[in-house]
This record gives structure tokens, sequence and C-alpha cells, in this order.
């Protein structure tokens, strides 16, 4: 028959062992409840950009069709600024970690990708061809004499390029997702 001293020392050390068990569990349950509230409060932030950018780019489209360059390059900017904002709160460590959560991953990831696929096209194309919206005059492109002076098509070349480029990017980013 075993000694109550080494009974008593057996239930020690089980209780220890409960106890570190629980501490252990307590300790993983704090960090995974810490990064669902670091991800949806991110997530409602990123929403929130979001949503500020659509009317910036219903705006902006506006602004250079009224041939409004500085309210288009305004515009532009602050378009960007929400652009990036989403795309930053959405790209850190614990989101992306966050993705390879079944069920909620790929919603994750989609949000992920359609705020940098915004960004992409706030920065790479809005943002350019406000800049060139003043080169949009009508008066520059009409005949004088017997010509049409085609400088104002050749410096809107560049920045065109390169809005088509960042365009499918964009387009790229959010198919390939």
């Amino acid at each position: 028959m075993p000694s109550t001293k080494s009974r008593g020392s057996r239930s020690r050390r089980r209780a220890r062992t409960r106890r570190r068990i629980l501490w252990t569990v307590a300790c993983v349950a704090v960090v995974v409840i810490g990064c669902a509230v670091w991800v949806g409060v991110r997530g409602m932030l990123a929403k929130a950009e979001l949503e500020a950018a659509v009317p910036l780019a219903e705006a902006a489209q506006q602004q250079v069709i009224d041939g409004d360059a500085d309210g288009a390059r305004a515009t532009g900017r602050e378009l960007s600024a929400h652009a990036a904002a989403a795309a930053g709160l959405t790209s850190d460590p614990v989101w992306r970690a966050a993705e390879l959560v079944p069920w909620v991953g790929s919603n994750l990831e989609g949000m992920r990708v359609i705020a940098a696929s915004v960004d992409r096209v706030a920065s790479g194309v809005v943002s350019p061809l406000a800049r060139i919206a003043a080169s949009l005059d009508p008066a520059a492109f009409s005949p004088s004499g017997s010509r049409v002076d085609l400088e104002p098509v050749r410096v809107m070349q560049e920045p065109v390029r390169e809005a088509a480029v960042a365009m499918s990017q964009a387009r790229t980013m959010v198919l390939d997702e």
C-alpha cells in the first residue's frame, strides 16, 4: 500500500499539471480572442475607408469631365489616402494569419485583395489621370491654321499608359484571388 507521503506528492503534481494546463488554455484563449478583436476592428475600419472612397472616385470622375483639374487632383489625393489606409489595415501579419482560418479566411483574403486593388487604382490610375486633367482642354485640340497641335496628346501618353498598366494589375489582383 502506498504511503500517504507519496499519495500527497502525486496529488500535488496532478494539481500543478492541471494548473499549468488551465493557464496554457487561458493564455491561448486570450491570444485567439485578442486576434479576433484585432482583425474585427481593423476590418470595420477598412470597410469605412473603402466606403469613404466610393463617392470620391465618382467625384473625381465628374471633376475630370467638368475640367476641374485642381478639384480632381485634390479628390484624387483624398481617394488615395482612404485606399492606402484600407490596404494598410488589411495587410498586417495578424490579418494574413487570420486568412488561414476556415470559413472566415477566404472573406478576409477577399477584403485584403479588394483593398489592395482599390489602392492600386487610386494611386496608379485616378491620381495620375487627375494630374493631367488640365491637358484635356478641348481648345488645346482645335486646329490652328491647317494644323492640330498634338503635343497635349503626347504629354498624356505616358500617364495614360501607366494608368492602363495599374488598372491591369488591379484587375489581375482581383481575378487571381
